[in-house]
């Protein structure tokens, strides 16, 4: 990233700042759980419970925010409302 950008950030608007380090820190702990669970069950269920639970989930997702968009066009400039 910038260093004008990260200063930007940290100094003027707080409430962003603490998002994005809360975003971070879920993300390198999920990381760390998901090696721990490696050593516990092995690359076979890790892989599977991607493919068959991560996977369709998140197409799932996209698909809800896809239909959403079409029925609601307006809501393109922020369909995360």
């Amino acid at each position: 990233m910038v260093q004008s950008f990260l200063c930007f950030l940290f100094c003027l608007t707080f409430e962003c700042w603490i998002f994005v380090v809360g975003g971070v820190f879920l993300s390198v702990t999920g990381c760390e759980a998901l090696f721990a669970d490696l050593g516990h069950f092995g690359l076979w269920p890790v892989r599977a419970s991607w493919f068959f639970v991560v996977l369709p989930s998140v197409i799932v997702n996209y698909l809800g925010q896809g239909a959403m968009l079409i029925h609601y066009p307006q809501a393109v400039e922020n369909p995360f409302e």
